[in-house]
């Protein structure tokens, strides 16, 4: 189950949840099309998929930038996510491995960093 500010957002099978506060990951590609790191929100991208065709359809809409129109992924904004899982896994911390839990919290700390960024 993944609760979104207190409010349920999801509940079912997830096969990869992504939070952030910046669009892009490895390669370049657009993953939170909303993010930004100086807005104190973080986004939520949950990918449903169940087998190898659905990821390659969810990653073919990741390439061109639609993957929010994907009815495989879902994507929300909030400052604070908790999630809880029917069994450990594992998880990663900015690209780092960590080990496996059962229920992540997710929260924003806005102005806590100060973030340049270009204007405009």
């Amino acid at each position: 189950m993944i609760r979104v500010d207190g409010v349920r957002f999801h509940d079912g099978k997830v096969s990869c949840a992504l939070v952030g506060n910046v669009g892009k990951i490895v390669g370049g590609v657009t993953a939170l099309p909303e993010a930004r790191p100086d807005d104190g929100i973080l986004d939520l991208g949950v990918v449903t998929v169940r087998n190898p065709v659905q990821w390659a359809m969810v990653f073919c809409r990741l390439a061109t930038g639609t993957a929010a129109a994907s009815p495989l992924v879902r994507m929300t904004r909030g400052a604070e996510f908790a999630l809880r899982f029917d069994r450990a896994v594992r998880y990663q911390l900015d690209g780092g491995a960590r080990g496996s839990t059962t229920k992540l919290r997710v929260r924003v700390h806005p102005a806590a960093v100060v973030v340049c960024v270009p204007a405009g």
